[in-house]
């Protein structure tokens, strides 16, 4: 059976560890060609060539983690997918890597380049926060790896209406997740003078934070 899933921990698409087929959600390309009423196929959303990563210590990685094959892996940060290629070889056509990402564009990028180990995968619209709830909810109430990358992505910097950055003409933005509520320019407008004085010191480590 094949469907469009939400969970309390995000959106996904895969095979899980049951052998249920779960499509794509509309911003991600699905399994099967999603298609319209009526039996007419949806074209996926264009997907960012740009939004690729190259890890500067993907062999140190790999050797670390010391997987085996059959192994089942969580990528908390799946990015473009560059650590997930390396563990897919790795782990062989009985292991699995589940993969999280609150960004769409990163999502989609990683289906693109991992499109030949799409029987291995579980692709989550969602926080590695959550890593626990989504392993269980595919199936996988043990891992054998866990890896996350953190920091933002060159493509999200770089992209202007992503709002990553001020030296962009665009809003103000910032969210890792496009579709979440609230922006930086929402939070800023509603921020108190202490809020964004304790804001500044605790995560920007400012030093006079009070004067700023």
């Amino acid at each position: 059976m094949s469907r469009d899933t939400t969970s309390t921990s995000g959106r996904y698409w895969g095979v899980r560890n049951d052998g249920e087929v779960l499509e794509a959600p509309q911003h991600l390309p699905s399994l099967n060609g999603p298609r319209r009423a009526g039996g007419a196929r949806r074209l996926p959303r264009r997907v960012p060539t740009e939004f690729r990563h190259d890890p500067v210590l993907l062999e140190e990685t790999a050797a670390q983690l010391d997987l085996q094959p059959g192994a089942v892996v969580i990528d908390g940060t799946l990015g473009g997918g560059g650590h997930a290629a390396r563990i897919l070889e790795r782990i062989g056509p009985r292991g699995v890597l589940i993969g999280l990402d609150l960004d769409p564009d990163a999502l989609a990028a990683a289906r693109t380049r991992l499109s030949l180990f799409e029987n291995q995968l579980l692709l989550f619209q969602s926080s590695f926060r959550k890593l626990d709830e989504v392993a269980s909810e595919c199936g996988h109430g043990a891992v054998d790896a866990v890896v996350l990358d953190l920091g933002v992505s060159s493509y999200q910097l770089d992209t202007p209406e992503r709002g990553f950055r001020f030296s962009d003409d665009a809003p103000l933005d910032m969210r890792m997740d496009p579709t979440s509520p609230e922006s930086a320019s929402d939070l800023l407008a509603r921020a108190t003078v202490s809020e964004l004085e304790r804001w500044f010191r605790e995560y920007g480590e400012v030093r006079g934070a009070g004067r700023l």
